[in-house]
């Protein structure tokens, strides 16, 4: 994917207000926030979550990475483009981008010394492909999973989101919240603050969840 198709592709998400679309917006709206709140002056990532030692994108990817290894958060154009790409690129359903959303909350619930500009996309990327493999009923195989993102992860392959994910859960210390209310609660409240100014809150737009 060139740079031209990932900014056309956020713009149509941006400007639509089909369901999921509204609820891909609130998943971005949800990363932009947790990055303006990260609260630890010294963040210590595992090296395989740190763009520091272990960069998502070389420079032939439209989605750079030395717009997240600074100490100050990305621009929200960044975290709009880079949640878009993900989402898009692994056709990720309501359901799924809920649960990576959720995943990625109560980890850093847990450890939030280890969420910061340079680890949130690393975070982002695991936490995506476990949602993948927890809500299909059919076996999911990571070198599947990465191979539509492989023209824009260009600085990792198969292997490294791997351990990215068995990284995400040893520090949830391999525990994934189970309580179907938690993620009717996150569905509805991302599709909120997904909605563009002036678009009217639809409960039906609300995915169902488990």
């Amino acid at each position: 994917k060139d740079d031209g198709a990932l900014e056309q592709r956020k713009s149509h998400i941006l400007d639509s207000d089909d369901p999921t679309a509204t609820l891909w917006r609130g998943v971005a709206e949800a990363l932009w926030q947790l990055l303006e709140t990260v609260s630890s002056k010294t963040p210590k990532p595992p090296p395989v979550l740190d763009e520091h030692r272990l960069p998502l994108c070389a420079d032939d990817s439209p989605l750079v990475s030395v717009q997240w290894t600074a100490a100050e958060a990305p621009r929200k154009s960044d975290s709009r483009r880079f949640v878009f790409a993900m989402l898009d690129g692994l056709q990720m359903s309501p359901r799924c981008a809920v649960t990576a959303i959720v995943l990625l909350e109560m980890l850093i619930r847990t450890r939030r010394d280890v969420f910061c500009p340079r680890s949130a996309r690393p975070l982002v990327v695991a936490c995506c492909v476990l949602a993948l493999k927890l809500t299909w009923d059919a076996e999911v195989l990571t070198n599947a999973v990465f191979e539509p993102l492989e023209d824009l992860l260009t600085g990792i392959g198969p292997v490294e989101c791997a351990r990215m994910e068995k990284q995400v859960l040893n520090l949830l210390d391999w525990r994934v919240p189970n309580d179907p209310k938690l993620y009717e609660l996150y569905a509805r409240e991302l599709v909120y603050i997904g909605l563009r100014p002036g678009q009217a809150f639809d409960p039906a737009a609300v995915p169902p969840m488990f």
